[in-house]
């Protein structure tokens, strides 16, 4: 019989920003979905696809990344976690500090965890 884990949602997130910040595409490839929804707090959508190539590239680079405020919930195929993110990014050359709230929605598919959605809003300063 194969019983599946539950999902440790916060190590999740920990892998995912350790991967987007140390450009780990291998990583990145299998925590992201085929199907994934970025919604940067531009409102600029992106694929996984899009978003992988711009990290890839380096065109879009994501020095440091600290959350906060988390929440979770979680269900047996579905999870989300909210909260409050600080990045330092380098956009096209350009570094930028950038505060935002956010909702990243995972997945299983399968037996893996994916994120399938992310929406940020800029916290004012």
């Amino acid at each position: 019989m194969n019983t599946i884990q539950p999902v440790d949602l916060k190590s999740l997130e920990d892998e995912r920003c350790r991967a987007m910040t140390s450009v780990d595409m291998a990583a990145l490839d299998r925590l992201f979905s085929d199907k994934l929804i970025w919604t940067h707090s531009s409102a600029h959508v992106d694929t996984k696809q899009g978003l992988l190539a711009k990290i890839e590239s380096g065109a879009t680079q994501y020095l440091s990344m600290r959350r906060e405020d988390e929440k979770y919930v979680i269900s047996a195929d579905a999870a989300i976690a909210s909260g409050v993110v600080t990045q330092e990014v380098r956009l096209g050359g350009a570094e930028r500090s950038l505060r935002g709230r956010y909702t990243n929605v995972w997945f299983r598919e399968g037996d893996v965890w994916r994120v399938v959605a992310w929406q940020s809003t800029a916290v004012p300063a």
